[in-house]
């Protein structure tokens, strides 16, 4: 979550058996708006790393990469 998110979701936190729950109806919105970003950048991490795994595979042999 980026700082703005989390200003906007820490005052909805509430404690229940000590597990975080949220304390605001509208907090579910905000939270899932968040993780579609999320979900929609992993997308396209994985999209990315499967570009370069397809151009590392057809890269004639040499020298191994770092790591």
């Amino acid at each position: 979550m980026n700082t703005a998110t989390i200003a906007e979701v820490l005052p909805c936190m509430a404690e229940d058996d000590g597990a975080l729950v949220p304390g605001c109806p509208e907090l579910a919105e905000v939270l899932l708006v968040d993780r579609e970003r999320l979900s929609t950048a992993i997308r396209d991490l994985q999209t990315a790393r499967d570009i370069l795994d397809a151009i590392i595979a057809a890269a004639p042999a040499g020298p191994a990469p770092p790591g």
